[in-house]
C-alpha cells in the first residue's frame, strides 16, 4: 500500500495543473487520500495485534481513546480494505483498473504445499467461527467462489483478501502474513525493529496450519515447559534457536524462514518490556 502511494505521487509529479490533466490529478489525490487512510489503519491494526492498547494509539494518533477504538476497529479496517478494493482508474488510458480479485493466482506445482498451508490456517480460524461460506462471502462483499477456492487453497489470493477474511474469521491477520509470503514469493524482510512480533506471529501462523497440535505433543518436541512454549507463540519471546526450530518442524514449518526472523530479532538491541493491555 505505501509502495502505491509512492507510485501515484510520482505520477502526480509528472502531471501539469493544467486542463487537461485535471481530472488525472483530481483522480490521483483520491487515490492518494484512501491508501493514506487505509495504510494508518493497517498500521493501528498491527499495533494492537502486537499487543499496543487503545490508550497507547490514542496517544500516537493526538485522540482519545473512544475516538480511536470508533475510528479503527476490526470492523472498519475490514471495511476500509473492501472499499480499496473497488475498480480505479490506472494510468493507461481509461482502462479499467484490476480489482484485487482479479489479482488472484492460480496454485502451480511449486506454489500447491505452501498455498495449501495457508488454505489450512484459514480453515482453522473458521472452524472456531460460526460463519459459514455464505456469511463470510456477504462480511467481505467476495464472490462466494472466491470465499471457497481460499478455504479450499485453489487460488492465493492477495493480501487484502487475506487480511479481510482472517478478520472476520476473528483471527489476527499479521498470523498469517509468513504463511502467505511463502506462497506469494515475497522475500522476508529481516527488520530488527519488527522481527519479534513478527516471529510471535508466524509461529501462531504454523500453529494453525498444523491444525493445532496440543500443548503436550510441542512441549514433548521441544524439551521446554508448557508455560514456556505458550509463551513464545503468545508475545515476542525469542527462544534458543534450538528450541525454535524444534517447534517449526512440529509444527511443519520450514525452519530456513524461521532462521531469518529469529537472526533478525539477535540484531534487535532495544530494551523489551510487556505494556498489557489495559483498554
Amino acid at each position: 500500500m505505501a509502495i502505491d502511494l509512492a507510485l501515484q505521487a510520482d505520477e502526480a509529479l509528472t502531471l501539469d495543473a493544467d486542463v487537461p490533466s485535471l481530472a488525472r490529478v483530481l483522480e490521483l489525490a483520491s487515490g492518494i487520500h484512501q491508501d493514506a487512510v487505509c495504510l494508518a489503519a493497517l498500521a493501528v491494526d498491527s499495533a494492537r495485534d502486537g499487543g499496543a492498547s487503545w490508550s497507547l494509539v490514542a496517544e500516537a494518533a493526538n485522540v482519545s481513546a473512544a475516538s480511536a477504538r470508533a475510528r479503527w476497529s476490526k470492523t472498519k479496517v475490514t471495511k476500509l480494505l473492501h472499499s480499496r478494493m473497488t475498480p480505479r482508474l490506472q494510468k493507461v488510458g481509461d482502462r479499467p483498473a484490476r480489482t484485487d480479485a482479479e489479482r488472484h493466482l492460480p496454485v502451480v506445482a511449486s506454489t500447491r504445499d505452501s498455498t495449501e498451508a495457508l488454505a489450512r490456517a484459514l480453515r482453522a480460524l473458521q472452524q472456531h467461527s460460526p460463519l459459514s461460506e455464505e456469511d463470510i462471502a456477504r462480511r467481505t462483499d467476495l464472490p462466494p467462489a472466491i470465499v471457497s477456492q481460499a478455504l479450499q487453497g485453489d487460488i492465493l489470493p492477495s493480501w487484502p483478501v487475506i487480511y479481510m477474511l482472517a478478520h472476520v474469521l476473528g483471527g489476527h491477520p499479521p498470523d498469517l502474513r509468513l504463511l502467505w509470503e511463502r506462497a506469494r514469493g515475497v522475500p522476508i524482510a529481516r527488520d530488527p525493529a519488527t522481527a519479534r512480533r513478527r516471529l510471535a506471529a508466524a509461529l501462531r501462523g504454523a500453529r494453525l496450519a498444523s491444525a493445532g497440535p496440543d500443548r503436550t505433543g510441542m512441549t514433548k518436541a521441544c524439551d521446554v515447559p508448557a508455560e514456556e512454549l505458550d509463551a513464545f507463540v503468545a508475545r515476542p519471546t525469542v527462544p534458543d534457536w534450538v528450541i525454535l526450530r524444534a517447534l517449526v518442524v512440529r509444527l511443519g514449518g520450514d525452519p530456513a524462514d524461521f532462521r531469518l526472523l529469529w537472526a533478525a530479532c539477535q540484531d534487535d538491541t532495544r530494551p523489551h518490556r510487556e505494556e498489557p493491555d489495559t483498554a
